[in-house]
């Protein structure tokens, strides 16, 4: 079958990897899981459930086991070994649907995942979508973050106020940075050591803030190299998003090193025009 030789071909793009090895670590970024079709189509980062289950079934099949970033410091401290093949699963933003849609399946599954989630508790909608038509909805509270926490899933800071860190000053950005990482922490009776970068807002500043305020890992979208760990503070992901129906051998792709170094030099072409004032920003990440 063309979905067993797509695996293969992934195995020997591979073969030079021995269990254990970080670089094995695969990376999905997740928003909005629905059980409908959202009605206009305004948000791309959304994925029906009937397919988010799919996804799963499709790791599943073929031997993916789930990992947090918790797990992985655990691995480089010499403390818990990496599964053959890990994947990190994560959704950003801490949507109420995280909690009523994605994580009965990934239960079902027998899998866990890691939600970034915003930390002032007096942000209860997604008020950063609110140019999207009908995209303002609600977002989970303490309580259901902590239930999420006591099934196995890891939970990040994705900042204060989900602002955009290019638009506030370093006194401003430092507080998005450290506030929000004591606040999830006193609510989850737990350490927060990962962060999301809202809104793509990196520069070597905030990259340093957020090592400085106690983090071991940050996440980005389309920056940071095409093999994990090479940059804790930069961690490329594969984005999820609704552009056609679920297919095996695009998800089997998506999964490949070649789709990654592909993107990845995708993007240094996209950054490399943007400097000269030849491309958009949009979907671009850029470290200065």
């Amino acid at each position: 079958m063309k979905e067993v030789r797509m695996v293969a071909d992934q195995t020997s793009v591979s073969r030079r990897e021995t269990p254990g090895d970080p670089r094995k670590i695969r990376v999905l970024m997740y928003h909005r899981i629905l059980r409908e079709e959202m009605t206009p189509p305004s948000h791309r980062y959304w994925l029906l459930t009937k397919d988010f289950r799919r996804h799963l079934k499709y790791l599943t099949q073929f031997g993916y086991t789930s990992i947090t970033f918790e797990d992985y410091w655990l691995h480089k401290h010499g403390q818990k070994p990496l599964p053959r093949k890990p994947v990190v699963i994560t959704f950003d933003d801490g949507y109420l649907d995280t909690y009523t849609e994605a994580f009965p399946i990934v239960r079902e599954f027998g899998m866990k995942a890691v939600v970034f989630a915003v930390a002032d508790p007096d942000v209860r909608e997604s008020f950063w979508d609110k140019d999207k038509p009908n995209s303002v909805v609600p977002l989970m509270t303490a309580e259901q973050l902590l239930e999420l926490r006591n099934a196995g899933w890891e939970i990040g800071s994705h900042s204060l106020h989900h602002r955009n860190f290019s638009q506030l000053s370093p006194e401003e950005a430092w507080d998005e940075i450290s506030r929000s990482k004591s606040i999830l922490e006193y609510a989850l009776h737990s350490p927060v050591r990962s962060f999301c970068y809202p809104y793509g807002s990196i520069n070597q500043t905030v990259k340093k803030m957020v090592q400085d305020a106690g983090y071991t890992v940050a996440v980005a979208a389309w920056a940071g190299p095409p093999v994990f760990g090479k940059d804790d503070f930069l961690i490329r992901r594969i984005a999820v998003i609704k552009k056609h129906h679920f297919l095996v051998m695009q998800y089997a792709i998506k999964l490949m090193s070649i789709y990654l170094y592909s993107r990845w030099a995708w993007w240094r072409i996209r950054t490399f025009l943007y400097s000269m004032h030849i491309g958009t920003a949009h979907d671009l990440e850029i470290i200065r």
